[in-house]
């Protein structure tokens, strides 16, 4: 998924208000907007180039609309009220990467500083400031020699010689921390250790969850298969979806139950081949990297169920969960080997029969677990569970999305007329599609039941006053259902 970022507006506005009266909004600019919203594009702190470009980022306030007050630092709430960052100098002879963060140390007024890095013919990132609950980070800026103006990410190609906002770093949950109880909140347990407390903490970096379906709410194989994105390992073995409403599910409807039977057994996500597969060209990315995987276990025997990474060279394990019945917080923290062949990660049992619950898993680049969050390449529209008042119309539920477009119905001397559209991704189950008259036409435009399939579907508009006419109706539709 490419970035996204909101569509231009025709007059001269705030982003935040866009579309302005009177402007286009194509479905493009749906799908778009959409896009931006899902891959964490939000409003606080949200760093942009200025307009004219200069060589300084604008950075918006902590608060909107003077409701929303989801950023803290230094166990206080962020008032950062926007403003311009300080320069960023053109490097003298190769690019440089500096970072942009909140210094919230002395006031939550917050003070925007740069942390210059060090130029090289292929530059690194800084390492953010500590101690992180106090320095919020916001962005990275690519710094090019002889750079006059910073411009923003999706500008970078049209202007070759320029600075550009490289990296969106803001803190997607804790906003930069905010004390040991916000740790534990976010975590959903109220019981954590101590000193696993203060490891979470540093979870306000802002780090995205690198495992689709973590949380194992698609099966699109039915019940009694493995997680999609997931592959069961060991004889005999079985894997099978548990919940929604049981007492055995942490995070969304359902839960992974896994079985051994005879053979160690394990359910594993490839993610290299995952990676590959959303960023092409990512290629050995996490040899001699640092990974942390974390996932939510139940089990009720000691040393029987716990989690590991695996690099082609070794397999790294999490401690063994106590077997005491409740929900535990596995992880394990591993630098892969400089020649690793393989980037897996594992949820297992071993050492004995027994059947396990696992929930929530996280992968991140860093040294610390963070709280389970979605990866944003999972389906934009995230419906798990939806059930009307037969729920068993939707046992299978699997993962959601929508998909909405356009389309011209012309009238040629009748009351009604009709197109069939065809969605750019067939769905696995179509459940509902509907449509708008855009330009407002005195036509009702209605979906055919009947006509909806999982590739297409037929959008009917017709005259309320059922009198024939001649011309065009421009209309937007949607359709859900499971992928």
């Amino acid at each position: 998924m490419a970035k996204a970022t909101f569509p231009a507006s025709s007059q001269t506005v705030a982003e935040s208000t866009k579309p302005a009266a009177g402007d286009g909004f194509t479905a493009t600019d749906h799908q778009n907007a959409y896009s931006a919203l899902f891959q964490g594009d939000l409003s606080p702190l949200r760093p942009r180039a200025n307009a004219p470009a200069t060589l300084k980022v604008n950075v918006a306030k902590a608060e909107v609309e003077g409701f929303f007050r989801q950023i803290y630092g230094n166990s206080a709430h962020v008032t950062f009220a926007g403003g311009d960052s300080p320069t960023f100098t053109a490097p003298a002879t190769n690019p440089r990467i500096d970072l942009l963060y909140l210094d919230v140390s002395s006031s939550p007024t917050g003070a925007l500083t740069r942390l210059a890095g060090s130029e090289a013919a292929s530059p690194s990132e800084p390492a953010l400031p500590t101690p992180l609950d106090k320095n919020i980070p916001i962005c990275y800026v690519y710094n090019r020699v002889g750079q006059t103006t910073i411009v923003n990410f999706e500008d970078a190609g049209a202007n070759p010689t320029q600075g550009y906002i490289y990296r969106d770093v803001r803190p997607w949950i804790g906003g930069g921390g905010g004390g040991n109880a916000t740790a534990k909140y976010l975590l959903g347990d109220t019981t954590l250790p101590s000193d696993l407390t203060a490891a979470l903490l540093s979870m306000n970096q802002g780090f995205a969850n690198l495992l689709k379906n973590g949380s194992f709410e698609s099966w699109s194989g039915g019940a009694n298969a493995v997680p999609d994105g997931w592959t069961l390992l060991g004889a005999g073995a079985s894997a099978q979806r548990d919940g929604p409403g049981g007492g055995d599910v942490l995070h969304g409807n359902y839960s992974l139950l896994l079985q051994r039977n005879g053979t160690n057994c394990a359910v594993q996500f490839d993610v290299n081949a995952a990676l590959n597969a959303i960023l092409s060209g990512l290629g050995t990315y996490y040899q001699g990297r640092t990974f942390t995987f974390s996932a939510w276990c139940k089990a009720t025997v000691a040393s029987r169920a716990r989690i590991y990474i695996n690099d082609g060279v070794a397999s790294y394990y999490s401690s063994y969960h106590t077997g005491n019945g409740t929900w535990q917080l596995l992880s394990v923290t591993q630098k892969l080997s400089a020649s690793a062949s393989a980037f897996n990660v594992n949820v297992s049992i071993d050492t004995g029969d027994t059947t396990v619950f696992y929930d929530g898993a996280v992968l991140c680049e860093g040294s610390a677990p963070i709280a389970f969050g979605v990866n944003p390449n999972d389906e934009q529209l995230r419906i798990s569970n939806y059930q009307d008042t037969t729920p068993t119309n939707h046992t299978d539920q699997g993962v959601w999305r929508a998909e909405i477009g356009e389309a011209n119905i012309s009238f040629s001397g009748v009351t009604s007329a009709s197109v069939t559209v065809t969605f750019q991704t067939a769905f696995r189950t179509i459940r509902v599609g509907f449509g708008n008259d855009e330009n407002a036409l005195q036509t009702t435009i209605g979906v055919k039941a009947a006509s909806l399939t999982a590739s297409s579907m037929q959008v009917l508009a017709f005259d309320t006053t059922n009198t024939a006419r001649t011309g065009t109706a421009r209309v937007s539709w949607i359709a859900i259902g499971q992928v």
